[in-house]
């Protein structure tokens, strides 16, 4: 039998954490930003204190008739106060989740190896990262999932249940369709594998590809060999692939965007209201500023990806063909509580260098095309290169 206790100061320093950081919440709270850091003032409540929140807990602790598991309570507690907040990118996530994040960002991965989208009851494999355990499994993109585990992809409502799917088995096997012929039942189990961050390809002397998975932590190491292969090839055209890139670090996309673009703004942060703001600059040291580039986005193009595409577009440096992007246009950051676990929450509002933001609108290519593979011809990749000729 658990005993009755009241709360005691790390409990009450975590759940004053984030009462702080989630004020606005229950209007209990305001920040300001200025000079680097950020400065917590309480604001008068008409209703409840924050010591309400902590005679709440202890009254549940100490008259509530069963055995409490204070973890769980306080877990679940945070959690309530994220997810007050309507907010799909504001979330608590455990100990271990975080840490897996922490991996994902330095490209370290556990898991299949596949993107998938989700979509009237039809399930579609987009993309496959190289060397993963679903490439070496055989699956390949733009092919249909019929059947997983004996489950029949019509049974999921929802891509949520989907992705609890996945997230519950370590093994599956998958039935798939394409061209609307059976294929060979393929079976997959989660493994570590790495992510790179880019795909160099050179088609010719005059064209490139650059493949960028992601933003990630090493985005600035990663592009010392792409400079170099840039820098050896010359080419004058080059095509930047962000579909199904989801972004990543904030300074990663930043840099990445100063190799090519020399002046102009790159972004605005909306801080806290709109009150605030941060804009970024373009720092004149682009590497490659008078190189043709060419954009190719789908609707899984999302966060710092979009960024990149907008900089690059409103600043004239480059078009952009496929799909309108995803519409994922707040600044993240995680806060580490005492345990290990992690408060993730919306901290900003991106703007696109005319002031548009990107959240729940995302950005509209120039050359709409389908994100598609017919006869065997992606057709944003081949809309993309006639556009070079």
């Amino acid at each position: 039998m658990l005993a009755s206790k009241t709360l005691g100061l790390k409990e009450i320093a975590t759940l004053l954490f984030v009462i702080l950081i989630i004020g606005g919440v229950c209007a209990l709270l305001g920040y300001k930003v200025g000079s680097g850091e950020m400065q917590f003032n309480f604001r008068k409540s008409t209703h409840l204190s924050n010591a309400d929140l902590v005679k709440t807990y202890n009254i549940i602790n100490q008259m509530y008739y069963e055995n409490i598991d204070h973890d769980n309570l306080l877990q679940n507690s945070i959690t309530a106060l994220v997810t007050s907040l309507n907010d799909p990118y504001s979330y608590y996530v455990n100990r271990d989740d975080y840490q897996q994040i922490i991996s994902e960002d330095k490209g370290d991965y556990y898991g299949f190896g596949f993107i998938y989208r989700f979509e009237n009851s039809i399930l579609e494999i987009i993309d496959v990262y190289p060397n993963s355990p679903a490439e070496k499994a055989g699956l390949r993109p733009n092919t249909t999932v019929e059947v997983i585990n004996e489950k029949v992809i019509a049974e999921f409502t929802n891509s949520a249940e989907v992705a609890i799917f996945f997230k519950k088995h370590d093994s599956i096997t998958l039935q798939l369709q394409s061209s609307n012929k059976l294929l060979n039942v393929i079976s997959i189990t989660k493994k570590n594998f790495n992510i790179p961050t880019f795909k160099y390809q050179k088609y010719d002397n005059s064209i490139s590809y650059l493949k960028v998975y992601q933003f990630g932590d090493n985005l600035e190491k990663d592009f010392s060999q792409i400079n170099t292969q840039l820098q050896n090839d010359k080419p004058p055209k080059l095509l930047i692939d962000l579909r199904n890139n989801l972004g990543g670090q904030n300074d990663q996309v930043i840099y990445f965007i100063n190799q090519f673009l020399n002046q102009g703004i790159i972004m605005t942060e909306k801080i806290k209201d709109g009150n605030q703001s941060i804009v970024h600059k373009a720092g004149n040291i682009a590497t490659f500023p008078e190189t043709k580039l060419i954009l190719l986005t789908n609707r899984e193009t999302s966060s710092g990806a979009e960024v990149t595409t907008a900089a690059f577009q409103e600043n004239k440096r480059a078009v952009v063909v496929g799909e309108k992007t995803y519409g994922k246009g707040t600044t993240g950051q995680f806060f580490e509580l005492n345990d290990g676990s992690a408060l993730h929450l919306s901290v900003g509002l991106w703007l696109t260098p005319n002031g548009n933001s990107i959240q729940s609108n995302g950005v509209q290519p120039d050359y709409p095309v389908k994100d598609k593979v017919i006869n065997g011809q992606d057709q944003i990749l081949t809309k993309a290169l006639s556009l070079f000729f």
